[in-house]
């Protein structure tokens, strides 16, 4: 026999016996092949749902501790705002509390001018003008506190100026 390249093939002839042989043969594998196929499916089907199962657990218990940690987030936060409004109220006191202690410190300041002035203009005086009494006494009982660095308080300085 020829083939179209021209080239001369073997042609065998199968009786019926050896077709239907050959067919149970591949009927066989093909049965063989078709159950393997499934037990693959069904494997591959139970692994599957095996693993959609623990992804829905793992999801789950993430997304638990996602709420647990946003909650978490949600009190720090308002402890945060807590304590910055008290750091911003006491802020807020220090710099008014600051402010009336600098404006004591200023009129403290003017009875202690005075009283140095004061006490500069009695220096002054000539001869039997120039007496120690009481009210220099006052007067350095303003000044001598506040060259060690301590002063008397508006109150304390009116009360001694009162008793002259």
């Amino acid at each position: 026999m020829m083939n179209n390249s021209g080239m001369q093939t073997t042609s065998i002839i199968y009786t019926p016996e050896d077709w239907s042989l050959n067919n149970q043969k591949w009927f066989n594998l093909s049965e063989r092949h078709r159950k393997e196929f499934q037990r693959i499916k069904e494997e591959a089907k139970s692994i599957s749902q095996e693993k959609a199962v623990l992804t829905q657990v793992i999801q789950d218990d993430v997304t638990k501790k996602l709420g647990s940690r946003a909650k978490d987030i949600f009190i720090w936060k308002k402890e945060l705002e807590k304590t910055i409004e008290k750091i911003t109220t006491e802020t807020h006191k220090l710099i008014s509390q600051k402010k009336r202690l600098e404006n004591a410190l200023a009129v403290s300041d003017t009875p202690l001018m005075l009283a140095s002035e004061c006490l500069d203009l009695r220096k002054q005086r000539l001869a039997t003008d120039l007496v120690e009494d009481n009210v220099q006494l006052a007067l350095w009982a303003i000044i001598v506190p506040s060259s060690l660095g301590y002063r008397l308080p508006p109150v304390a300085i009116l009360q001694t100026s009162v008793r002259l």
